[in-house]
């Protein structure tokens, strides 16, 4: 109890300096003591429970410490220091613990979805002091489903997110904004730094040089046109100790300039040259700037005040609309930890019992059209920067096993040489892991990269150029004793019984080619004579080609059976999709089990 004290009085301390303190003025701690300290805090927190929730304190300093000083080797340390606070969220977080957290929850919103947040209850916690506190282990649970790149130890974007904000508090600081920085801030936790920037100052001659001084407010234009084409956000900033704000176009006209026939001259010189700017930013502003120069160079009997005003008016509509189109448009974040193009790969999976009765589950899969195909672009980009091309690829696959708080158990990994002239001719892979737990996620990665030739005529590896992730959520073993079961369906194309036939991958069929299902069945019961009997019924159903099963009884010696069945889809030929589904009947004790597997089918 005594070191938990110590460590609670110095924790909450170092909080205080970490969250108030102006950007720039943070205090230098010694991050390696930090780490010793910051684990030993979690540690005797979770074991004294309501009396001290000092690692909250200690856990946010080492994150901001760490985040904005750019500590890149720690960036993991304080990721899961920040995950370890999310975690303890309880009853017993209070006071200034609980609002550290606030805020940090509060960010975390600004990347997640509505449907996200409803589940996990952000928005009533956020909105309403007294509300319930979100379950924290839904909160880390939620972040370690964000991992784009499964197979490395690190959580990329969660790093990515945390980097962003200590960058969105440093340099879009604003005191009087809960969340310690502007509006220009939220966009860039959402979406990175912008690909395009801009700011709109005044540079015709004649209304710098004129007596009145027409003054445009301080603003920036960000675009991201690779997030989405309406991803632009004009910053507004009304008064030089003012935080910049969302605005739209209108905001930028001078407010001397705004109203009366007087200077109306002079407003239509200033909306031209600000549209003129914006249009090079985007295109969205592009109408505006043609609407003004065919006033001014057309023949018109139009007074100018009265267009003039019209003009404002459609800006203010039209850029309204777009804020609205925009919040549902665009979405809510954009990574970029993830440079690579992706990879195209389809897949197929089925569990199986082992020989130990373990329960494993084989990937099938192979590599989409189109998969080893490079942008000429792309390549030309690869080679400024220095990288070498290559005839040979290394393709590697990798699952990652999660258990049910999407923490890794174990990664199973593969890699194959192919030449770039081979790349038509490459057969469905299988990838096979055995599950830990009873109900577990797999994550899969695929990447594809250059294999370079050194001296010597060794091989070493080059750039890496694709790469993709899929996920299955939740997988439960199968019975291994007890009940029937079965394996799911194993797809097998080419004729039956022949080194032809191969795994099939794909979810796309030919519908005349002959289709044939494998499929384990498990824990069958001895009856009579001491042998099994059992029921399989195959449903075959389509749209135009309707629906069609067929039943067989089968006999065995073996509480275990193999069995595989070739079915003839033609008749569904002229539909678009056909589901299968497979149900065993084990007619001692009248149990019964299904599978079903789904096809689109090609024309």
């Amino acid at each position: 109890m005594q070191s938990s004290a110590i460590i609670g009085t110095y924790s909450t301390t170092t909080v205080r300096l970490a969250l108030t303190d102006p950007p720039g003025t943070m205090k230098r701690y010694k991050v390696s003591v930090w780490i010793g300290f910051l684990l030993a805090a979690v540690h005797m927190t979770d074991r004294v429970g309501a009396q001290s929730t000092s690692h909250v304190a200690a856990a946010n300093a080492f994150v901001d410490e760490v985040f904005s000083q750019g500590r890149s080797m720690l960036f993991s340390n304080a990721s899961d220091a920040y995950l370890q606070v999310l975690g303890s969220l309880n009853q017993y977080v209070t006071g200034k613990d609980l609002e550290a957290v606030r805020h940090r929850i509060r960010l975390m919103a600004m990347v997640m979805d509505t449907a996200d947040q409803e589940a996990l209850g952000i928005n009533t916690f956020l909105s309403d002091n007294t509300a319930p506190l979100p379950f924290g282990q839904s909160l880390v649970r939620w972040w370690r489903r964000q991992d784009p790149i499964p197979a490395t130890p690190n959580n990329e974007r969660l790093e990515e997110h945390l980097l962003r904000s200590a960058y969105a508090r440093h340099k879009f600081f604003s005191p009087d904004d809960k969340r310690g920085f502007d509006d220009r801030g939220e966009v860039y936790i959402r979406f990175g730094p912008p690909e395009r920037s801009l700011s709109v100052t005044l540079k015709t001659p004649e209304l710098i040089l004129d007596a009145m001084p027409w003054r445009i407010p301080n603003n920036i234009f960000w675009s991201y046109p690779d997030v989405h084409p309406d991803a632009h956000f004009l910053f507004v900033q009304h008064g030089r100790r003012n935080p910049y704000q969302l605005g739209i176009s209108n905001d930028l006209i001078p407010r001397n300039l705004q109203g009366g026939r007087r200077n109306v001259n002079k407003l239509l010189y200033v909306m031209e040259e600000i549209y003129a700017q914006l249009a090079i930013g985007h295109p969205h502003y592009g109408d505006h700037y043609d609407r003004l120069t065919l006033f001014r160079t057309l023949p018109t009997t139009a007074p100018a005040h009265l267009f003039a005003e019209r003009m404002v008016r459609h800006s203010h509509i039209v850029d309204d609309t777009h804020a609205s189109v925009r919040e549902t448009a665009v979405p809510r974040t954009h990574t970029s930890t993830v440079s690579l193009e992706h990879f195209p790969v389809e897949f197929r999976w089925a569990r199986f019992l082992d020989k130990d009765s373990r329960t494993c589950t084989d990937i099938y899969w192979a590599p989409g059209n189109h998969a080893f195909k490079l942008r000429p672009r792309y390549v030309r980009r690869l080679r400024r920067e220095g990288h070498d091309p290559s005839d040979n690829y290394l393709l590697s696959a990798a699952i990652v096993q999660r258990n049910a708080e999407h923490l890794p158990q174990s990664i199973i990994d593969s890699a194959r040489l192919i030449r770039a002239d081979s790349t038509h001719m490459l057969p469905a892979s299988t990838i096979t892991t055995c599950l830990e737990e009873e109900t577990t996620g797999l994550v899969m990665q695929w990447q594809l990269q250059w294999i370079a030739r050194a001296l010597g005529d060794s091989l070493r590896l080059g750039t890496a150029l694709k790469m993709t992730t899929a996920s299955i959520e939740s997988l439960i073993m199968l019975n291994s004793r007890g009940t029937l079961d079965m394996s799911d369906l194993k797809p097998m194309i080419g004729e039956p019984g022949t080194d032809q036939q191969s795994v099939y991958p794909w979810l796309a069929l030919p519908p005349h080619r002959p289709l044939t299902l494998y499929f384990e069945i498990y824990n069958l019961t001895y009856g009579a004579e001491d042998v099994t009997n059992y029921t399989i019924t195959y449903g075959i159903h389509s749209g135009e080609g309707g629906s069609r099963s067929v039943s067989t009884s089968y006999t065995g010696q073996t509480t275990r059976a193999t069995e595989s069945v070739t079915l003839d889809l033609n008749a569904a030929a002229k539909s678009d999709h056909v589901d299968i589904q497979v149900q065993v009947v084990d007619d001692v004790t009248g149990l019964s089990v299904k599978r079903s597997i789904s096809f689109d089918l090609q024309r």
